[in-house]
């Protein structure tokens, strides 16, 4: 029968051959800027897969229907393509590239916070900077546990106070030894 064939025209027509002068008639494709004509049998192969004026979904998930035609330039601008961090190679939705390189990137240079002019990749190097080389990490004096009032030095300068103040941090180990509950009450 001519449902069963799938045609445009199919079941409108008792007879194969009118059916067949039909579907070799020359249309037009009906989208706006199209124009490109052929038989009526090819209409439905045409839009389906040649016209370039058909819409689609964009294919990167941002739900927009754009012209076939206008596909690639929409892809390469689309808010949702995936694009590859220049740091660390992960892909990542453009839309959230900035938030990638702030909370999610491992090698995304960071600059040390207190400005010693370090820049380090990624979160973790950088608490390893400053928890431990940073120059200008203020750190307590190791000997504040035992009433150094020289508790918050910056790193580079912690050297040269305990070398100045040796003989007062002997003094200090000194009287804690020699009056042990006295400090521990202060």
């Amino acid at each position: 029968s001519a449902a069963g064939r799938g045609g445009l025209t199919a079941g409108v027509f008792n007879d194969l051959a009118t059916e067949r002068e039909v579907q070799q008639l020359t249309v037009r494709c009906p989208r706006t800027g199209c124009g490109a004509a052929m038989e009526l049998g090819g209409l439905r192969s045409h839009l389906a897969t040649a016209c370039q004026f058909v819409e689609e979904l964009c294919p990167e998930q941002c739900q927009s229907h754009i012209r076939r035609c206008d596909l690639a330039a929409h892809r390469a601008a689309c808010r949702e393509r995936q694009v590859a961090c220049v740091f660390c190679s992960a892909s990542v939705p453009y839309r959230q590239l900035n938030f990638h390189y702030l909370f999610g990137c491992s090698n995304f240079p960071m600059p040390c916070p207190h400005r010693c002019g370090r820049v380090l990749a990624g979160h973790q190097r950088l608490h390893e900077h400053v928890d431990r080389a940073c120059p200008l990490t203020l750190v307590l004096c190791p000997f504040a546990s035992f009433g150094c009032p020289a508790a918050n030095r910056h790193r580079r300068d912690l050297g040269r106070h305990v070398a100045e103040a040796h003989s007062y941090h002997l003094q200090l180990l000194w009287q804690q030894q020699q009056h042990p509950h006295q400090q521990q009450q202060q």
